[in-house]
């Protein structure tokens, strides 16, 4: 079965840095994925509260169609720059269709 696709037509270049979710021995990240991709990108303000009641303030979000970075279950860490400017990943999101593939991928950007 085809599934629509969520992200039409991006046109916003993006460097895309993401690192894996493993420290190694001194504390760093391995970069799994570091890439110029197109994305569809939402500048936003809103504030969301961590468990501590410590306040996050996300930039922006990214959309870019289907699975960019396959070789991890889930994204938690990296950069990502556009429009010159450089965002950190707070939080990256992989919409499932219904069979299990991934429509798009959200990296919401502090």
């Amino acid at each position: 079965m085809k599934f629509p696709k969520l992200v039409v037509n991006p046109q916003t270049a993006a460097f895309v840095n993401i690192e894996s979710n493993k420290t190694d021995e001194y504390g760093g990240r391995e970069s799994v994925l570091s890439a110029e991709l197109k994305c569809n990108f939402q500048a936003a303000s809103n504030i969301e509260y961590k468990t501590d009641r410590q306040p996050i303030n996300i930039a922006a979000k990214a959309y870019f169609d289907g699975d960019i970075c396959p070789d991890l279950p889930f994204i938690t860490s990296g950069k990502v720059k556009i429009y010159s400017y450089e965002y950190q990943i707070y939080r990256g999101t992989k919409a499932r269709n219904i069979d299990g593939s991934v429509n798009y991928t959200l990296l919401e950007l502090i």
